[in-house]
């Protein structure tokens, strides 16, 4: 008599992706490059959550930064149940922009409160000499890959972190250039 065979038991996300920070961490034995490879990862889910995000409200391409920001805060909250507030500072620049983008280029910032990967991290099992490492690169690579995604270069920086002790966790986000001829969002 055979006995029935059992389906492995399903593979949990977060259990995943522990898995492959851990390979990326033996592979590239380095923290920094740990680093830049999830950022370089969750640029190319911006991107995909970015499409996702136009698809279902009808968001076109940028046309104005803070439209961008706000648009990205809008994507955090649907996709990751990030509530993130925009809040742009529109730096004064007397003329002279190329392609309606002002000589001092807009920036501003994203936070919330808490941290959505913190279980990720938390449950981590780091190896010797990976203590710089951030889960939360992948995020900051998100947000830039979704801007890209609609015709916005920026850099994103993180200034704030509550994974590192801070009360808030916060982004700051300045436009580089912007694609030029693309019709503001809501525009045909």
């Amino acid at each position: 008599m055979t006995r029935p065979t059992l389906a492995p038991p399903m593979v949990k996300p977060m259990d995943c992706i522990r898995k492959q920070v851990r390979q990326l961490c033996e592979d590239l034995g380095d923290a920094e490059k740990v680093n830049a490879a999830l950022e370089q990862a969750g640029e190319g889910m911006g991107r995909r959550a970015a499409d996702e995000f136009c698809a279902q409200t009808g968001w076109g391409a940028c046309g104005r930064f803070p439209d961008c920001l706000r648009g990205a805060a809008a994507g955090l909250r649907l996709f990751l149940g990030i509530d993130a507030e925009a809040a742009v500072v529109e730096s004064g620049g007397g003329g002279g922009g190329v392609n309606g983008v002002a000589a001092a280029l807009p920036e501003g910032t994203l936070r919330w409160r808490g941290d959505p990967l913190s279980a990720l991290a938390d449950a981590a099992d780091y190896p010797p000499g990976f203590e710089s490492l951030r889960f939360a690169s992948a995020l900051s690579g998100a947000v830039r890959g979704a801007l890209a995604a609609v015709g916005a270069e920026v850099s994103v920086v993180w200034e704030a972190d509550t994974a590192t002790g801070d009360a808030e966790s916060r982004l700051r986000v300045k436009l580089l250039r912007q694609q030029g001829e693309q019709a503001p969002i809501g525009d045909d």
